[in-house]
């Protein structure tokens, strides 16, 4: 009979770690939402300011955090450095925005292609003629 209530409550903890598990998975989920509405945010403001710099912002944020912020996490997460020379807690803490800020300073930095051909996609789909 214990046997059986361990097993019950064994599955309990399971469907319970399940469940942090598919509420931390709901989070990064709508944090790259929100980050993505932000980057269409910045287009659409300076869309309606005429400002020219803004789609190539938006398009700048968008590639850094739809393609290099997840590298840059993967690249993180795969440190698995022994404790004197391995990342400490603070470093764990942080690095997700640790990644935001390289992840941005890479793309503000280089003449990523993708960066011109999102800008020019942004620039044609607000109906404003494309001037290279």
């Amino acid at each position: 009979m214990n046997d059986a209530l361990g097993y019950i409550s064994g599955s309990g903890g399971i469907e319970r770690a399940s469940l942090r598990q598919s509420a931390g998975v709901l989070d990064r989920l709508q944090g790259r939402q929100q980050d993505f509405a932000s980057a269409l945010g910045i287009a659409q403001r300076g869309q309606a300011a005429g400002d020219k710099a803004s789609p190539r912002e938006a398009a700048q944020q968008f590639v850094a955090v739809a393609l290099v912020q997840p590298i840059l996490k993967q690249l993180r997460d795969a440190n698995r450095t022994p404790a004197p020379f391995g990342p400490g807690q603070g470093e764990k803490m942080m690095g997700s925005l640790a990644d935001a800020q390289v992840a941005q300073a890479m793309v503000r930095r280089a003449d990523w292609a993708i960066v011109d051909r999102i800008e020019r996609t942004l620039i044609e789909k607000s109906g404003k003629a494309v001037t290279a």
